[in-house]
């Protein structure tokens, strides 16, 4: 039989993010809403708590904690505030590409910005056109000389 209790850091996590959930997010959601604030120094402060980015790997200086953390964790941010929990994920978003795809010295340069000083980054997938469907964005980017010139549009 599978065993799905949560081991002792687990549920240590899961407490650290129901709390500042409580504390930080819940008490400011309504604000946050009403005045179209993005709520970035709760993010930071989320970050210095260790509850962002889990699962960025430890050569990078992240955590290298799994998807069951991350759930965790997000669960707790997302009942504290939806829209906070998505804030506060997208980071995690745009650094799946790098941990994938990128070369080791991107990885060493984003990742660590990342885990290290709570950058934020972004996913730039939506256009207007294509929603989030990957397969039919136009937007390019065409090598010109020593950068890259980017033709299209992208929304949020």
């Amino acid at each position: 039989m599978v065993d799905f209790k949560l081991d002792e850091m687990q549920e240590m996590l899961r407490e650290l993010a129901q709390e500042f959930a409580r504390d930080e997010i819940r008490p400011n959601a309504e604000h946050w809403d009403e005045e179209s604030v993005y709520p970035k120094e709760t993010i930071q402060l989320a970050h210095e708590m260790g509850l962002l980015n889990l699962h960025i790997p430890e050569a990078y200086g992240g955590p290298g904690l799994g998807c069951m953390e991350e759930v965790l964790v997000n669960e707790e941010l997302a009942w504290g505030d939806p829209g906070f929990a998505t804030a506060a994920y997208a980071t995690a978003l745009a650094c799946a590409p790098i941990i994938t795809g990128a070369t080791e010295e991107q990885k060493n340069v984003w990742l660590r910005k990342v885990a290290e000083e709570g950058a934020l980054a972004s996913y730039a997938v939506t256009e207007p056109g294509a929603g989030s469907d990957v397969a039919a964005i136009q937007t390019t980017a065409v090598r010109d000389g020593d950068e890259y010139v980017i033709n299209g549009s992208k929304m949020w």
